[in-house]
């Protein structure tokens, strides 16, 4: 996932190199669609979706998904969670005592971790999908 400004300073690619495996799908948020689309980002190469405010429209290995601009964030994580929910692999889950506010919820890991690590005073559980669907 990349920001409109990383995706406009940066322009990375977001894909497997130097590694074997495949490519992740790309998430662009641009809420204003004011990317060029000479980005390594929209090179149709690797699917991407691109949450913006504006419009919805799929292209090939583009999809454009309008999103409300009152709650922008959470809508889009609810449509990544949604479409992600049995598309993981590994999870790693950072638990503190410090608070941090309001914020959006995290989405609840039906399973149980299987390593555990005490870092700097937090508590990072990793957590492994045996129900991956790939």
């Amino acid at each position: 996932m990349v920001g409109r400004n990383t995706a406009h300073y940066d322009d990375p690619e977001l894909t497997v190199r130097h590694w074997h495996g495949r490519n992740p799908t790309r998430i662009v948020l641009d809420p204003n669609l004011v990317l060029s689309n000479k980005l390594k980002l929209f090179d149709n190469v690797v699917p991407t979706w691109c949450f913006n405010c504006l419009r919805s429209e799929d292209e090939t290995n583009l999809r454009y998904i309008k999103s409300p601009k009152n709650g922008f964030l959470e809508f889009i994580w609810h449509e990544l969670y949604q479409s992600v929910k049995n598309y993981w692999d590994e999870a790693r889950v950072f638990s503190t005592t410090k608070k941090f506010g309001k914020g959006i919820k995290a989405p609840f890991i039906s399973s149980d971790h299987q390593e555990e690590r005490s870092i700097s005073g937090d508590l990072l559980k990793i957590y492994f999908n045996l129900n991956a669907s790939h």
